[in-house]
């Protein structure tokens, strides 16, 4: 049985045993036992040592082949497992044969010959002395194993150690080199706050002085304009005071004419002392104008004081020349008057009005057409006009030059038709082109550049083309949109001011177009054929050498007339000091057309465009003169002209009769429509 156990024991089981000397101890106590149970029926008493029944013999297996057997394992020291490997071996001890591996003895007598509790006791020492020697080993394994752990473990403590003593040394040299820059920022920064402090303080400095230097210059400019305007205060003051020196010495003046001898020979006398009255006195109401906005200097009081020695001058002449005529007229008429002398006396056609219509009605009824210096102003005008044309005579008939003079119409033509009101800057532009072309200087035309300046006579042409198209625009466009008068009439002012020649060809034009603008009352003199008469009155004939009709003719020249309105009451552009012809030239017009014997249809009409575009302004001016001057139109002129007037009235007289009752009624006159502002030009 205990061969059969030993045998059945696997492979794996003796590899674990030989490697657990415990178990295997266990297992044969196991084993001995299982075998003694096993023999206790067929043997008694004791059987093993000295007490034995069979001591010194061999027992007796009750098997069939005579056979002991043993479980007591025999160890091999040098086992080829290892040196700590054992196994047991199954010990057979057979009667019947020879062989046997420790007596040359039989069987039996071997196994009789040695005692089963030596074999135990040997068999138990050894396996004690084996089992001591692994653990022995064992132990000195784990030792070493420990020793090794240990060891292991301080040298990982170690090398963590170092790595964390590398890690805390690159992190300290980190920290220390952020440590190290951040001190250099700081310095950095530190310095560049203590620049940008000095800085501060010496801007700060330079602010201080800059804003003290100009507190001073603020102060020394005050003191300036305090000092200019003391001075401009004194300048108006003395303006003022030769204004009225000039206003009692015209008094006298035409408080004079009014009680001299009005004989055709005293007026041929002194005529020419009034003609210069009158220039002087509209040379001292442009002055006037001028001075109003407040800008006067030293040498404008000297202008003031030299009007006031010219009227003094002229009515000291005038009323030597009267003394003189009326000594010579009294010789005369103390001598015998030669037969068919009588009755040279001047009658005047009616009785001397009052003062304050006594401007405007001194040509009522003596049948004059125009007032003599209109007259005179129109024919220096026209003149100058027909030379100017005839200069270009040559010009337009050199078919060389076509395309240059369909250039300088175009870069005319183009932005005059272009104007309108629609934003200062659109306006601008007009106007910049049109100064730059008249100046010369180059200007855009189909996408080319162009001068005017390639001709001699390119500029004079160009300014002449450019009156002309104006007085179109009033004919064609202002005609149909008064409104459009203002826009145009900006452009106009502001180039009448740098060209003055144009702004003469402009008002020959004018003149030309419709010569209830000179003012004049043409008549038809003999030999005169009707369409050349009433081509000198503006009327225009068709291609079938018909008439224009009277509501068109009115309807055209209404429109020039409102442009020519616009241009008296039109601000300047910044910076032009005087209007090259300002108001005082609508208070002349109408003066001059209120002396004049009325037209049907045509003074209603102009007088009522005049009224609506230049009344605010000349109301705002003139004042108490204006009022005058209203006051004599509804009571003494416009009688006159209901008597022109066809049976009825007609539109135009009634379009007027409504606007003055309504201007009557609410005491002033309302600002035409398209005015542009009095900043635009700012």
């Amino acid at each position: 049985m205990v061969s059969h156990n030993l045998q059945n024991s696997s492979p794996k089981q003796s590899a674990m045993d030989e490697f657990d000397p415990v178990s295997n101890l266990e297992r044969l106590k196991i084993s001995t036992l299982k075998k003694a149970i096993a023999l206790k029926n067929s043997c008694g008493g004791v059987t093993i040592g000295p007490s034995s029944k069979h001591n010194g013999s061999a027992v007796k297996n009750g098997s069939a082949n005579g056979e002991f057997a043993t479980s007591t394992p025999i160890k091999e020291k040098h086992s080829p497992g290892g040196e700590n490997s054992f196994s047991p071996r199954r010990l057979t001890f057979d009667v019947t044969s020879d062989k046997s591996s420790i007596y040359n003895h039989s069987t039996q007598e071997k196994a009789e010959a040695v005692p089963h509790t030596l074999l135990l006791n040997v068999y138990e020492q050894k396996l004690r002395e084996n089992v001591k020697e692994a653990m022995q080993r064992r132990l000195e394994k784990f030792r070493e194993m420990d020793r090794k752990s240990k060891e292991e473990l301080e040298s990982l403590k170690n090398a963590m150690k170092m790595e964390a003593l590398s890690k805390a040394a690159i992190e300290h040299e980190r920290l220390q080199k952020e440590l190290e820059e951040e001190e250099k920022n700081a310095a950095i920064r530190m310095e560049q706050l203590m620049i940008r402090n000095e800085n501060h303080a010496k801007r700060l400095n330079e602010v201080t002085a800059k804003v003290r230097e100009l507190e001073k210059k603020e102060l020394e400019e005050q003191e300036i304009k305090r000092a200019k305007w003391k001075e401009r205060k004194s300048n108006l003051d003395k303006i003022f005071a030769n204004q009225l020196q000039f206003r009692q010495k015209y008094q006298e003046f035409c408080e004079f004419i009014r009680n001299c001898d009005t004989s055709k020979e005293l007026m041929a006398v002194i005529s020419s002392d009034i003609d210069k009255a009158r220039f002087v006195t509209d040379s001292m109401d442009d002055f006037v104008e001028k001075c109003r906005d407040g800008m006067v200097e030293a040498a404008d009081v000297e202008n003031a004081a030299s009007f006031v020695a010219q009227i003094n001058e002229i009515y000291n002449h005038m009323k030597a020349q009267a003394d003189k005529f009326k000594s010579e007229k009294a010789v005369r008429e103390s001598a015998p008057v030669p037969p068919g002398n009588e009755g040279n006396t001047f009658h005047p056609a009616g009785e001397t009005k009052s003062e304050d219509s006594q401007e405007f009605s001194s040509n009522l009824g003596t049948g004059e057409y125009a007032d003599p210096r209109c007259l005179k102003t129109y024919n220096q005008l026209n003149k100058f006009l027909k030379a100017v044309e005839e200069s270009f005579v040559p010009f337009c008939a050199d078919p060389s030059l076509k395309q240059f003079r369909f250039l300088c119409q175009k870069a005319v033509i183009t932005p005059v038709n272009a104007i309108s009101p629609e934003s200062k800057a659109h306006l601008v532009d007009k106007y910049d082109k049109l100064s730059n072309l008249l100046a010369g200087r180059s200007v855009t035309v189909n996408n080319k550049s162009f001068s005017a300046t390639s001709h001699p006579l390119g500029i004079q042409f160009c300014k002449y083309t450019l009156a002309k198209k104006f007085v179109e625009q009033g004919e064609k466009n202002v005609s149909s949109h008064p409104e459009a008068a203002f826009a145009i009439a900006t452009i106009i002012v502001a180039l009448w001011k740098l060209y003055p020649d144009f702004g003469q060809l402009l008002l020959a034009f004018f003149h030309r177009v419709n010569p209830y603008l000179i003012p004049a009352c043409w008549p038809q003199v003999e030999g005169q054929s009707n369409k050349d008469y009433y081509k000198l009155l503006g009327y225009e004939y068709s291609e079938d050498d018909e008439v224009e009709k009277q509501d068109k003719y009115l309807k055209r020249l209404s429109g020039v007339v409102r442009l020519y309105a616009a241009i008296t009451i039109t601000k300047t552009k910044a910076g032009v000091d005087y209007h090259p012809h300002g108001l005082s030239n609508a208070w002349r017009w109408f003066a001059a057309i209120l002396n004049l014997e009325p037209v049907p249809d045509v003074t209603a009409t102009f007088l009522l465009d005049f009224i609506q575009v230049a009344g605010p302004d000349m109301a705002k001016f003139y004042q108490k003169q204006f009022q005058k001057l209203l006051a004599f139109i509804c009571k003494e002129y416009f009688p006159l002209i209901e008597k022109v007037s066809p049976e009825g009235g007609g539109a135009p007289l009634n379009r007027l009769k409504e606007a003055l009752s309504q201007i009557l009624k609410k005491g002033q006159i309302p600002p035409p429509k398209g005015l542009l502002p009095q900043s635009f030009w700012i």
